[in-house]
């Protein structure tokens, strides 16, 4: 069901069961209703930046998001470009915060949560993700020791490797994902350290089937079928239990 300004208000499901969204008069989503009756609230800044998301709410009913007693709670700031920097996020009184910090360009260069921070690096000129820093665990003399995970792209700017180049600060050459592209662009190929997972398609480039394979030769197939409309109406699943093949078919 759409308004009379084409937004989606309801779904409803072959069993009776409705999803609906609620806009206000400038078309901004400020209510939607799951198809279990849970309620996602949404609230903008009238004020300095209209149509900018200032909070999101998660209630476990519509009697509570009537009572505004929401049991999720995701408070957004910004800074004077309308980047967002800081995300609050209240669980039923239990709070944690989320902090975004940019370079020059306008990029994420390190996101702070309680689990710790992430830092990324970039190519010059691109903006295409080059590493990211990823802190373990301290050690017994609070020295953090860090993961540096590094990335590779094609002439095309087509992620083409990514390496586990550091763990605990100790170099590694033994974790590196390569990935490949047939001619229009598909991903082909991706062999991981440990496996190797390939993709088929059709001429219409629909994906018709997906292999993975051990160092013991094929370990899993799926094979899909597709109606005319390339809807997926059934998978054929073959799964290396080491003995023998485990066949299943699904239709959907």
């Amino acid at each position: 069901v759409y308004n009379e300004l084409n937004k989606q208000t309801a779904r409803i499901l072959p069993d009776g069961r409705i999803e609906t969204k609620v806009y206000d008069a400038n078309g901004l989503l400020i209510k939607a209703t799951d198809f279990n009756e849970h309620v996602t609230g949404f609230s903008y800044d009238d004020v300095n930046a209209p149509g900018r998301l200032h909070n999101r709410e998660f209630f476990d009913s519509n009697s509570l998001y009537d009572s505004d007693d929401p049991n999720v709670t995701y408070h957004y700031r910004y800074d004077n470009l309308g980047r967002k920097t800081y995300v609050d996020v209240n669980d039923q009184g239990d709070e944690v915060a989320y902090h975004y910090y940019y370079n020059q360009e306008g990029q994420i260069y390190q996101l702070d949560s309680p689990q710790g921070y992430i830092r990324y690096g970039f190519y010059d000129n691109t903006g295409r993700k080059a590493s990211v820093f990823t802190p373990t665990a301290p050690t017994d003399d609070d020295e953090t020791y860090y993961d540096k995970t590094e990335y590779g792209y094609d002439e095309l700017g087509r992620l083409e490797w990514a390496q586990l180049s550091e763990a605990n600060d100790v170099p590694r050459t033994d974790e590196i994902t390569y990935y490949s592209y047939s001619s229009v662009g598909s991903l082909e190929q991706v062999a991981y350290p440990n496996n190797t997972t390939t993709y088929t398609y059709d001429n219409l480039n629909r994906l018709t089937d997906v292999n993975i394979y051990d160092n013991s030769g094929l370990f899993a197939s799926y094979a899909y079928e597709l109606a005319a409309d390339g809807t997926r109406t059934a998978v054929a699943e073959s799964v290396w239990n080491g003995v023998d093949y485990n066949d299943t078919i699904v239709n959907w």
